[in-house]
């Protein structure tokens, strides 16, 4: 429960500065930026794994880079590319059992 009270917090934090600042994400350093705090965000909120474990890196890393090349290529390809990125980095993390080994240290 606590996770998921730390994503909504950051989720709401996020929303709360993207309205904010809405000039700046519409100017040239806007969408670089997002995308750098995006891959932050998520490296740090998937590397925790709960009060009193020790914090996992590399999950948070691969996880955090994922979304950014995602979102890079949504951003100056199209929506379509970049879901499709989405799906076949889901579908190499599946394959190689990335994704199970993930599931199996939380």
């Amino acid at each position: 429960m606590k996770h998921f009270a730390l994503r909504l917090f950051t989720g709401c934090i996020a929303i709360a500065g993207g309205i904010y600042f809405r000039d700046f994400w519409r100017s040239d350093f806007g969408p670089p930026t997002f995308i750098f705090l995006v891959c932050l965000g998520v490296t740090l909120v998937m590397s925790w794994r709960g009060k009193g474990k020790s914090w996992s890196l590399l999950p948070g890393l691969i996880f955090g880079m994922a979304t950014a090349i995602t979102l890079t290529i949504t951003y100056f390809v199209n929506l379509y590319a970049g879901v499709a990125t989405l799906i076949v980095l889901l579908v190499l993390g599946r394959k190689s059992g990335f994704l199970d080994w993930w599931v199996s240290k939380q």
